[in-house]
């Protein structure tokens, strides 16, 4: 049971290291090697969402159902292909070290390769564990890698001086967390003789559509980035860059914290519960993530006086603060539309329509950027203006879509009060008085958490009261 709480933990500890990282970096690099830096890891997650996203969806789905010979089938065959993707994307990595010593700019997408099969093995492990209710070995993996990761990087970014550089040890900090126990893994599932392809046709048809659409949804980051970087150039784009990279770990740690804790027992719900159980479930799932994202947003932007002063070098500055509310804005999106909306495809197992909201987005970005660039010149407002409006979109278009799949009805009376909420802590900690430092954003969190807390209960949003009335019987 302390396991259980200690899951939310863990995940928060590690994107705080990542959070870190990113507040970090950019003080020992420049402008233009943190927009390096940046880049890799853009492209790089994106390489990892595309190729392993619907692995680890698979995994946490499938490898721990009611039928157990089928999970285990399913399993080995999830293994294999773990370790065919790492092992390939290893490989084309090695061949772009060695030939960038003759081309320079291979070396950036031998990092993010590298990267790519890294990060994807120790996620497939971390998935294994989870779908396994692993929690202990799922908090110690998460908490020593990302230990691991802060020291690495940082210490190889300031010595250096190197985006590349940093990047690359980040990379390998995923290797040493999980490389015995993955690769031994990987190995037995290559050298297992008997390949089942009733179960790998299966995943696929499961997994295809979630393949297309985390690789749709995780095009736009490094779409906007180098939208942002080859319109404005280098320096311009280092503030705007850290923005958005900033509100994103943000949104995406209170995003994945809730879904740590839910989505596998929404899974459970869906494999054993009625129908009118899975649906209160999905309605839940989505009216929890509004509530917790929402505030999340608003109280970042709330602070941004203290962050401005106590984390952003003064070169990044003037863009930092040009770009940081519309950045948060879409991060919340992108966030509610990840663990709130897209989840209810994978809980459900209807994945077929998911692919639609996340090809809107990136489409309607492009003709946004591309024909205001056309009409009025390349700037940072109609980048980062352009990816908001087509993520709002995209999220409406996948709310529709979800509806049809999985027949939910939309809790808008909770999203309602989410946002109203949200806005009261934005008033009340913008007005809060003291200096810009440290202790102000300690204040303001406190203040606003209670404020919200009080709220919650007094409207009743996503049921609170019944959740403490519970608490209370039990005792």
């Amino acid at each position: 049971m302390r396991s259980r709480f200690l899951l939310p933990l863990s995940l928060i500890f590690a994107q705080g290291a990542s959070l870190l990282i990113q507040i970090f970096v950019p003080r020992f690099l420049g402008p233009e090697e943190f927009v390096r830096f940046s880049l890799c890891w853009t492209y790089a997650q994106f390489l990892v969402i595309g190729l392993f996203e619907w692995l680890r969806n698979a995994t946490i789905r499938f490898s721990a159902g009611v039928d157990r010979a089928t999970s285990l089938r399913r399993r080995r065959v999830l293994t294999r292909l773990y370790a065919i993707l790492a092992f390939a994307l290893l490989a084309l990595s090695f061949l772009c070290v060695i030939l960038g010593l003759w081309w320079n700019w291979l070396g950036a997408i031998a990092a993010s390769l590298g990267y790519a099969a890294l990060r994807g093995v120790f996620d497939g492990a971390q998935a294994l564990a989870r779908a396994k209710f692993l929690n202990r070995q799922f908090i110690v993996t998460w908490i020593s890698s990302s230990i691991i990761s802060v020291i690495l990087t940082l210490l190889f970014a300031a010595n250096s001086g190197s985006g590349l550089v940093a990047f690359w040890a980040m990379a390998l900090s995923f290797g040493i967390s999980v490389s015995f126990q993955c690769f031994r893994g990987a190995l037995k599932g290559i050298s297992a003789s008997h390949w089942d392809s009733a179960q790998f046709r299966f995943l696929w048809t499961y997994g295809s559509f979630i393949a297309l659409t985390s690789l749709l949804s995780s095009a736009l980051s490094p779409l906007v980035r180098t939208f942002a970087t080859y319109g404005t150039g280098s320096l311009d784009a280092a503030g705007a860059l850290l923005a958005l990279d900033l509100s994103q770990k943000l949104m995406a740690s209170i995003g994945l914290a809730f879904n740590l804790v839910f989505v596998q027992y929404a899974i459970r719900t869906a494999e054993h519960g009625t129908s009118q159980e899975v649906s209160q479930k999905l309605k839940f799932q989505t009216a929890a993530a509004a509530a917790l994202i929402f505030p999340a947003a608003a109280g970042f932007l709330a602070v941004q006086d203290s962050v401005s002063k106590m984390i952003i070098p003064g070169s990044y500055l003037n863009s930092y603060a040009s770009s940081i509310a519309i950045a948060t804005l879409s991060a919340c999106i992108v966030s509610f539309k990840s663990y709130g909306i897209d989840a209810l495809f994978v809980v459900s197992g209807k994945s077929k329509r998911a692919v639609i909201g996340p090809m809107t987005t990136l489409l309607l970005t492009c003709a946004i950027t591309l024909v205001g660039a056309f009409l009025v010149g390349w700037s940072l407002p109609l980048v980062l203006i352009g990816q908001f409006v087509a993520l709002s979109v995209g999220a409406l278009v996948s709310m529709r879509f979800a509806r049809m799949e999985t027949g939910v009805r939309w809790p808008f009376n909770e999203f309602m009060k989410a946002a109203i909420g949200s806005a009261g802590i934005f008033l009340l900690v913008r007005g809060l008085p003291g200096e810009p430092g440290w202790g102000h954003i300690a204040m303001c969190i406190l203040t606003g958490a209670a404020f919200y807390f009080v709220y919650a209960y007094a409207v009743n949003l996503c049921e609170i009261r019944s959740y403490f009335s519970m608490r209370n019987t039990y005792r």
